[in-house]
Formats: structure tokens, C-alpha cells, sequence
């Protein structure tokens, strides 16, 4: 094991009674090559050890420094607390990742996405009394403007592409 952090809820510290403990191990690769063969030393994924719901994550350190980690992964590093890093290899994996935070710049396409889907439920569906249509156009503008507001912030948007409202 090469680095464990502590993410999720525990680590962005709202945490209670529904959730789990998120952790993630990071691993050498020929170690990952075990665990996903079934060799780890313990169960991963969901686990609920000693009444406790745990969500154990193994990767690889090489594979994740290889990868361009995607937006909800940068969201979820950039909160993550780095217990165990003896190295400081995942200390630098993180430091390399997350050295381009968003900027004001970058909500350019989820403001062009939010102003479209208005106008297409205003300017089309409603016009064309379909107020269910309509509707969900809506709901998809203001899901871009929430992305635009967190990329104006310095922030990566926390999950998959609307599916956070």
C-alpha cells in the first residue's frame, strides 16, 4: 500500500448516520493485480465491517498518474485527506492533478448550455404547448447554470452531468 486518503463525506466533513466511510488505497501495480484478482487481504467495495458501512477503493498509483482524471474525480481529490503517505507520492499525485483549478473562463460552455436549454423551452416547447418538455429544459438550464456558478468559484463540479440536481 503505497497511500490511503479518506474520502466522501467524511473528508468534505458533513458526515452523519447514512453515510459510509470512503477510503481509498493506492496501491503498486503489481499489488492492484492481486486485490483485483481476489487476493486483497480484506473485502472492497461496499463493506459493512463491525455495524459500520465502509466503501473500500483500491487503485493503482501508476495507472492514476497516468490517467487525466475527470472533473467529479478532481471534485473528489481536491477534499480527500491523505492518512497514510509515506513517500509522499500521493501527496505529489494530487499536488500534480489538482494544479489547475477551474476558472471563471471555464463556465463559458456551461453558460452557453444553460441560456440554450431556456430557449429551447421557452422559445420551442412552451410555444408549442408541450409544458412538460418545457419543463425539462428548464430544469437542464438551471443544472448548467449551477455547473457555471461552481466553475466561477474556483470549484470542479462535484458529480456526473446532471445528476447532482
Amino acid at each position: 500500500v503505497v497511500g490511503i486518503t479518506l474520502n466522501g463525506g467524511m473528508s468534505r466533513d458533513y458526515a452523519d448516520h447514512l453515510s459510509e466511510i470512503d477510503v481509498t488505497f493506492f496501491l503498486t501495480a503489481e499489488v492492484y493485480q492481486q486485490w483485483q484478482m481476489g487476493k486483497a487481504p480484506f473485502g472492497t467495495g461496499i463493506q459493512m465491517i463491525d455495524g459500520v458501512l465502509y466503501d473500500l477503493k483500491p487503485l493503482s498509483l501508476e495507472e492514476e498518474r497516468a490517467r487525466d482524471w475527470e472533473m467529479v474525480t478532481l471534485w473528489d481529490a481536491s477534499y480527500a485527506e491523505i492518512l497514510h503517505d509515506p513517500s509522499g507520492e500521493i501527496a505529489a499525485l494530487f499536488a500534480k492533478k489538482l494544479a489547475k483549478r477551474p476558472s471563471p473562463n471555464d463556465a463559458a460552455g456551461p453558460m452557453f448550455a444553460a441560456w440554450w436549454n431556456f430557449e429551447l423551452a421557452g422559445s420551442i416547447w412552451i410555444h408549442r404547448d408541450d409544458p412538460l418538455q418545457g419543463h425539462l429544459m428548464l430544469n437542464q438550464a438551471v443544472v448548467e447554470l449551477v455547473k457555471a456558478l461552481f466553475l466561477m468559484n474556483g470549484e470542479y463540479i462535484p458529480t456526473k452531468s446532471g445528476s447532482f440536481i
